[in-house]
């Protein structure tokens, strides 16, 4: 795998290469995965994710990569409110 964002990464230098990795709470596949990475991409579930889980998946990955952004993935109409976000978001900076 790391052969192949190597290639990709060299060929067009201004490529971005996104890999779907499995949740960080339970897979140590991810740090192994992240020494190889610039940034990573937060997926938090709605209806499942917690605010806790995304504190503590932040914690893990503080300063060894930054978090570009969170991505609410299958939210309702109203899942995802202005308030929600702004909460999750200042979770995952590490702000209160």
């Amino acid at each position: 795998m790391l052969a192949l964002v190597e290639e990709l990464t060299r060929r067009v230098p201004s490529r971005v290469v996104m890999s779907d990795r499995p949740s960080l709470l339970h897979m140590a596949d991810v740090f192994a995965f992240s020494r190889d990475t610039d940034a990573l991409l937060q997926v938090v579930e709605q209806g499942k994710t917690t605010a806790e889980d995304v504190q503590r998946a932040s914690s893990l990955v503080n300063d060894s990569r930054p978090v570009l952004r969170i991505v609410l993935n299958r939210a309702g109409p109203l899942a995802a409110t202005s308030a929600r976000m702004k909460q999750l978001l200042s979770l995952s900076l590490g702000e209160r």
